[in-house]
C-alpha cells in the first residue's frame, strides 16, 4: 500500500475524519471571497442611493472587497501550508 492509503487506514482505525480540513479550509475560503463581496454590493448601492454619486461608492467598495479576499485567502492558505507541514513533520517523527 502506498502512504496515502496507510493514512486513511489508520485514520478509521482511530475514528477521525481524513477530509476535514480540507472542507474547512474550502468554507473559509468561499466565506473569504463571498462575505466582502456581499457586504461591498449592499453598502456601495446603499451609499451611492444615499449620497446621489452614481456608481463611485459601489466599484470603490468592490475593489477594496478584492483586495482584502486576497489578503485573507492568502493569509489563510499560509496557515494551511504550516498545518500541512507540521502534521508531516509529526508523521515523520512517529516513523
Amino acid at each position: 500500500m502506498d502512504q496515502n492509503s496507510t493514512q486513511i487506514e489508520k485514520d478509521k482505525k482511530n475514528n477521525t475524519i481524513w477530509w476535514r480540513g480540507a472542507v474547512l479550509f474550502f468554507v473559509r475560503v468561499s466565506g473569504y471571497i463571498a462575505g466582502p463581496i456581499i457586504i461591498a454590493v449592499l453598502l456601495g448601492k446603499f451609499l451611492d442611493n444615499y449620497f446621489s454619486t452614481g456608481r463611485t461608492f459601489f466599484f470603490s467598495l468592490i475593489a477594496l472587497a478584492f483586495v482584502s479576499s486576497l489578503i485573507f485567502i492568502v493569509r489563510e492558505s499560509k496557515k494551511a501550508i504550516a498545518d500541512i507541514e507540521n502534521e508531516n513533520k509529526v508523521n515523520l517523527e512517529i516513523k
